[in-house]
């Protein structure tokens, strides 16, 4: 009879996502891994696999959350449009508050490991439709009410604002300023 798993996998997997954020996938080593998810060599191995097998659960458990997150920011407000606005400045805040400068998951992962890693283009690809599709549902909503332009199509404006997210937490990495961070945010809703 195979021993129960004595760790809650949801914080390993927090833990993983955070050492990858910080470090990248390269120079995250084993050790540093299994110090930060606070497992054995053999935890790791019969729970996640190979190091490339948890950073690509590392990556879709980032993007459930992140899209779960954004879901949550979007419907805060009665008005789709003022949601949009809201998880915008959400990001904003998060980088301003926390001073967390480490950007996004998918975008500092997509921008190390490929192309030459295509099983990890396909997890990160999902993980950005997943936001996409978070997005898509607002504007819809806001196009339905009147809030956004009803002409254009709802998925190519979620594109944008998925493009638009990943970019903000980019450009936080590199800046102290909120004013340039919250003009980037006008920006936006002025396009859409």
């Amino acid at each position: 009879m195979a021993r129960p798993r004595e760790f809650d996998e949801i914080e390993a997997l927090d833990s993983a996502v955070e050492t990858f954020r910080d470090k990248g996938y390269e120079a995250a080593s084993l050790m540093d891994l299994l110090k930060a998810m606070d497992l054995s060599k053999s935890s790791l191995y019969n729970s996640f696999g190979t190091k490339h097998e948890l950073f690509l659960a590392a990556i879709d458990h980032y993007a459930k959350k992140s899209a779960d997150r954004l879901s949550q920011r979007l419907s805060s407000s009665f008005s789709p449009r003022e949601g949009i606005r809201k998880a915008l400045e959400g990001i904003v805040d998060d980088i301003m508050e926390s001073g967390d400068r480490r950007g996004c998951l998918l975008h500092n992962s997509a921008i190390e490991v490929l192309p030459q890693d295509p099983e990890a283009a396909q997890h990160i690809e999902r993980g950005v439709n997943r936001m996409k599709d978070v997005f898509t549902q607002t504007v819809r909503d806001g196009q339905r009410r009147g809030e956004i332009m009803g002409e254009r199509d709802p998925e190519e404006i979620a594109s944008y604002l998925t493009m638009s997210q990943m970019g903000l937490r980019s450009v936080g990495r590199v800046t102290n300023e909120r004013r340039q961070l919250d003009q980037m945010v006008d920006c936006v809703m002025k396009a859409v």
